[in-house]
Formats: C-alpha cells, structure tokens, sequence
C-alpha cells in the first residue's frame, strides 16, 4: 500500500510518517526540502522565487516518489510525508495568477505516468496550532511564516482533496477522537487508533 500524508507545514506529517512506518516496517520516504536551492531564496522574498521554487519541487518530488515506488523490495508499504502534487497546492498559494494554469499543466504532464498513493492522509490542524508548532521547532527559514500563508495554504489544500478522486483520503483533524483506520485496510499504532494529539 502507498500511503501519502499530507498538510499545511507544522501539521505533523513526518512525526505520523516516522510512526507509522515504523509500526509497519514500511518503507519511509521523507521530502529533501532542505535540498532545494530556491527555498531560503524564497522566503526572503516570495514573488521573485516562487516559480522557481516550485519548478524544482515539483521535478525533486516526482523523482523521490518514482525512485521509492521501484525499489519498494520486500517491504509491504510505503510512508511518504508528502504527495507528489504538494506543488499544485502551493503553487496555487504562492504563484501569481497568470502563472498557475501553465504551472499545473507542466506539474501534471510531469506526474502522469507516477503510481498514485492507495491513501492520501490528510492532516487538518488549525493554522494557529501549525504555527505553534513551527515556532518550536525553529528551523531558520520558517520562523517569520506568517499565520495567513497557512490559513491560505489550508484552504488550498482542502480544494485540492476535493478534486483528487483518484486515492481513498482520511482527512484527520485535531479534534477527532477516532480514526477508522481499519476501513483502509491498515491497523494503526495503538497510540494513534484512539487519539491523535
């Protein structure tokens, strides 16, 4: 099973990534963003480096997930922390308007041959917790992310769930008490089955 999570940054989906492959000796895949070249360009000043950004995002993400899905091995499942068409949903955010439909067709011709995720798991924390939750973990580059790029950014991402017909997706939020894991096909780590937190 493929198993792609997603979310606004600060959601928490490499710490649920790490979990759960762990508990399913499954195969992790976790996004190299700290290699992108563009990144701290970006945040220093965003319309400048936005299309570049996401040009090489998408081209790094698609080559991570094609490269985990062929050397999979004995290993039943894999883990990623991100999709694919993470782009899509920041691009939407992050780019101007007139740049968008031009991003996705590129994105899209770029993804069309990739195995899609069996799930997409979908974290839907409050922007106002994220964004606690980047604040502690303090990594350089993220510190001055302002709370509207998230509430933006979460408003995208429910957009693009909504047109993502082709994966099952349990959207997951802080404040459910219960998650039915087991309608996936999945057992979950018994800390995760009752709570998350």
């Amino acid at each position: 099973m493929l198993i792609a999570i997603e979310g606004i940054i600060g959601a928490g989906k490499t710490t649920l990534a790490k979990r759960l492959a762990a508990e399913w000796d499954a195969h992790l895949l976790l996004e190299r963003f700290e290699d992108n070249p563009y990144l701290a360009s970006f945040y220093a000043d965003p319309k400048r480096f936005a299309l570049p950004l996401e040009l090489s995002f998408a081209a790094q993400r698609g080559q991570q997930w094609a490269k985990a899905c062929q050397s999979l091995g004995r290993k039943k499942h894999l883990i990623s922390d991100f999709h694919f068409e993470k782009s899509l949903v920041f691009a939407s955010v992050t780019l101007e308007k007139n740049a968008i439909s031009p991003f996705s067709q590129f994105s899209k011709s770029l993804f069309e041959d990739l195995q899609r995720p069996d799930l997409i798991i979908l974290l839907q924390p409050e922007p106002e917790r994220a964004l606690e939750n980047i604040v502690q973990r303090a990594r350089g580059m993220e510190v001055d992310i302002p709370l509207s790029y998230l509430q933006d950014l979460s408003t995208a991402y429910v957009h693009w769930i909504n047109e993502n017909a082709e994966s099952k997706v349990l959207e997951l939020s802080y404040s459910s008490n219960y998650v039915p894991w087991e309608e996936y096909g999945i057992s979950a780590p018994e800390e995760l089955r009752i709570h998350r937190s």
